[in-house]
């Protein structure tokens, strides 16, 4: 058994390692610093880091599946199988356990799922309160406090933008709402957690005792 994984681990990290490279170039040839976003703004660059992401599902399984027969019997939680009912995934969901195969199926039709919502829907709008953007008014609310005013947090992140700093204080000075980021991501695009800031600073931070 143990040689048999040993003449069957390289080849099947090899086809992974394959696999994710091919993602991840195709992921950081669209990045955007300003940004701070993975910017697939047409189908067809959906569409091909869909093609990239099954691929790369597809060794990870297969690879799984050498190493381990074991793997393919797969029990979903009661809580996870809701989920893709309330998906509308219900057809792809077996009554008892799933095989391997049957669980990169519901996978890849729930990433199918996602990108047709990215296409039809203008996340350009959506907007979520994340624990980062609590800290980030919370660090100004507590330099306010002390009365630190030359330390401005807001300056200093928009100073860590570098080459994109241009860009942003241009699209502040505008009163411009800038690009929100990358929805997975906690941290917000750094230019517009900078014009956040000054929205926050000017329409809602008040410490007790200052003006």
């Amino acid at each position: 058994m143990d040689k048999m994984r040993e003449s069957k681990s390289p080849s099947c990290g090899e086809a992974i390692s394959t696999e994710i490279n091919k993602r991840w170039n195709r992921l950081t040839s669209n990045f955007s610093r300003y940004h701070w976003d993975f910017v697939f703004d047409t189908p067809q660059k959906l569409s091909a880091l869909s093609h990239d992401t099954a691929a790369m599902v597809n060794a990870m399984a297969a690879c799984a599946r050498e190493l381990d027969p074991s793997l393919n019997r797969i029990s979903i939680s009661p809580s996870h199988r809701l989920t893709f009912i309330l998906s509308g995934l219900s057809s792809y969901l077996p009554s008892g356990d799933m095989t391997l195969d049957q669980f990169v199926q519901l996978i890849l039709a729930a990433k199918t799922q996602l990108r047709e919502y990215e296409r039809q829907f203008d996340r350009q709008q959506l907007r979520y309160y994340s624990a980062e953007d609590q800290a980030d008014e919370v660090a100004a609310s507590v330099l306010k406090s002390l009365k630190l005013t030359r330390l401005d947090y807001a300056q200093a992140l928009l100073g860590s933008l570098e080459e994109d700093k241009a860009l942003c204080e241009t699209t502040l000075n505008k009163n411009i709402e800038p690009p929100y980021g990358h929805l997975v991501d906690i941290h917000h695009a750094t230019c517009w957690r900078v014009w956040h800031l000054r929205e926050f600073e000017r329409n809602s931070l008040t410490v007790p005792g200052l003006k």
